[in-house]
């Protein structure tokens, strides 16, 4: 990052991962970030990590979900939230912690989601639900996690190793089909928490808590939480999701690596329930009241929303709120209207207007097409009693690498000079390389494939994921083609084609079926040097034609790598396919057998006439 307020060159992070699938089990050694359990922090170590995580491994069999209450920014990014589906604000921040209590439209909604890009373009989308997702597991499965090592604090300039300790872990186990319980603890010097967790699938719904104490400085504190999902499925598309929710916390409550816990309320409870009325019509209700840790009035929230399908393009929304003593401003009521229009299957107009803040904005995107020339392109224009806000992003997807140019400029309230103005332009790209062949191609995420083309396909591209419209990737004057988009541990079949190879090439295999490793790769080599076909007529002992009958082919050099069949017709004529030069033996199954030499000249082209054969010597 030339130019930076610290070292131009950061390092992020080094591990070494060892997975033992079988057991479901991932070793871990170097700088590693805890897995947060309940009311647990998550902590940066160097040191160790022993973690069974079924979403990891075994991504087929479960789903984590992410944190609850606060995330941490490694870079400067810009931060989209959007509360149960809709875009309600987009700020740019720095580097550092945040908690959901710096987002004040965020208060008591049931499902707020962070879509946050940093300044070199990577993208990441984080969940955060009131109601806590119950992650249940089946009776006899377990996971777990367990990190030890040194504080290593990753401030704005990368790593900052400490001789400070630090332990974290957690065990969850299926007790039986309808109960999970759980334990966790964390701590480091001078302070430390435990706490409990059990899932519990009643006839009536699925009943959930967590609770926890915490030790700190001779303090100590406690903080829980219960929660109550129940679904109402009918026919049709008609049907409901009914959440309840309570939380208990003590002023005195602590966690490692924060003097308190970042919820100014001693008790809060809450309730959500959505409903469906067939495929066109929904509407929700969120109430929510909370006492304060300390003096002041206790907030209250009460949201409702609705959405109704106007014709398969058209979607009209809204969203209404009312809540008292949540912010400074007391009371507090608003409305969000959403209109939605598609324009065909690509492209989409959305206008809002928030009544609470004045906020009135208008957008557009479109994209197009998956793999090599995808693009999406996308303008938004927001206006409130604070300025106008113009944005504008284009994204393209090429063979080698992609792209992205984005624009954000602030005005005043009447449109002289941006205030602030930013324009950025990203490039990524990977080099990749594996079994002695290197790729440049778009960035590699996880687990990658490295396709080459022999110099028997005559230069011929070869394309990776082959559909009607596009592929994935595809070889050309640069060099082998790059997949970079395999996901460990999850089942992938990866296709080729060459369209316009030489007639007769063999191009070996037209797909594979993967189950990467974490962070493998795997290369594939389409056509080969045995591309060579060749025909002719076998003659018997007595100079005739040896008619309808079945031999095999062997190469002298490498008779490990098999036999090739071959059959001669009522004339003794014969054809051989996928041979290279060299000496190569044909046996027929002849009663006695017959043997043949066949000679396959350096430099024959496509198809070799050997003309008549004879046997080698009398019959065996």
């Amino acid at each position: 990052q030339p130019g930076a307020l610290t070292s131009d060159l950061q390092r992020h992070g080094t591990r070494l991962v060892y997975d033992d699938v079988e057991s479901v089990v991932r070793w871990t050694l170097g700088d590693v970030l805890t897995l947060a359990e309940g009311f647990q922090t998550s902590l940066p170590l160097a040191g160790i990590m022993v973690q069974r995580s079924y979403g990891l491994l075994r991504p087929h069999q479960s789903v984590r979900p992410t944190g609850r209450q606060s995330f941490v920014l490694r870079r400067p990014s810009t931060v989209e939230v959007l509360v149960n589906g809709q875009l309600v604000r987009r700020v740019r921040l720095d580097p550092g912690p945040y908690s959901l209590s710096d987002f004040p439209t965020t208060y008591g909604a049931n499902d707020v989601r962070l879509n946050i890009t940093d300044d070199t373009g990577r993208t990441e989308t984080l969940r955060f639900n009131l109601f806590f997702d119950q992650d249940q597991l089946t009776a006899g499965r377990s996971e777990f996690a367990l990190h030890a090592g040194l504080k290593a604090p990753r401030p704005r300039g990368g790593i900052n190793y400490t001789n400070e300790w630090a332990a974290s872990g957690y065990y969850r186990r299926g007790i039986s089909e309808q109960v999970t319980l759980g334990v966790n603890a964390q701590a480091e010097a001078g302070t430390s928490v435990g706490g409990l967790e059990a899932i519990w699938v009643t006839p009536f719904g699925i009943l959930a808590g967590q609770a926890a104490i915490s030790r700190s400085s001779g303090t100590t504190g406690v903080a829980g939480i219960a929660t109550f999902q129940r679904d109402f499925p009918w026919a049709q598309g008609w049907g409901g999701t009914l959440n309840l929710t309570a939380e208990l916390w003590t002023n005195r409550f602590t966690a490692p690596e924060t003097s308190t816990v970042e919820v100014p309320f001693k008790q809060r409870i809450g309730a959500s329930y959505s409903q469906s009325f067939g495929e066109a019509l929904y509407a929700a209700i969120d109430v929510q009241h909370s006492s304060r840790m300390g003096d002041g009035p206790d907030p209250f929230m009460i949201r409702g929303s609705v959405g109704w399908r106007l014709t398969p393009d058209i979607n009209l929304a809204g969203d209404f709120f009312h809540q008292r003593n949540v912010s400074s401003a007391g009371n507090e009521s608003g409305a969000r209207l959403i209109l939605t229009v598609r324009l065909g299957g690509r492209s989409s107009v959305q206008s809002s207007y928030d009544t609470a803040y004045g906020t009135s904005r208008l957008s557009y995107q479109r994209s197009e097409g998956e793999g090599v020339g995808a693009y999406s392109a996308g303008a938004d224009l927001e206006h409130s009693a604070s300025g106008t806000n113009a944005n504008g992003n284009l994204s393209y997807t090429s063979n080698r690498a992609e792209f992205a140019l984005s624009h954000l400029s602030s005005f005043g309230k009447r449109f002289e000079l941006p205030r602030d103005a930013r324009t950025n332009i990203r490039a990524a790209a990977s080099l990749a390389f594996a079994d002695g062949a290197v790729a440049f191609g778009r960035p590699v995420q996880d687990s990658f494939a490295i396709v080459t083309a022999h110099e028997s396909l005559g230069g011929a591209e070869v394309v990776v994921d082959p559909t009607e419209e596009n592929y994935t990737a595809a070889t050309d004057s640069i060099g082998p083609a790059l997949k970079p988009n395999l996901s460990s541990y999850s089942e992938s079949t990866v296709a080729i084609a060459a369209p316009d190879a030489p007639i007769g090439i063999d191009l070996g295999r037209g797909s594979y079926r993967l189950f990467p490793p974490y962070r493998s790769g795997y290369r594939f080599q389409v056509g080969s040097e045995y591309s060579i076909s060749a025909s002719g007529r076998l003659l018997g002992l007595d100079g005739q034609p040896l008619a309808l009958t079945a031999g095999e082919a062997t190469e002298l050099a490498k008779p490990e790598r098999g036999t090739i069949s071959v059959f001669t017709n009522a004339a003794g004529r014969f054809g051989l396919y996928g041979l290279r030069p060299g000496r190569w033996r044909i046996e027929m199954l002849t009663e006695p057998a017959l043997s043949y030499s066949l000679e396959v000249p350096e430099g024959t082209g496509e198809v070799l006439n050997v003309g008549d054969l004879k046997p080698n010597s009398e019959a065996r």
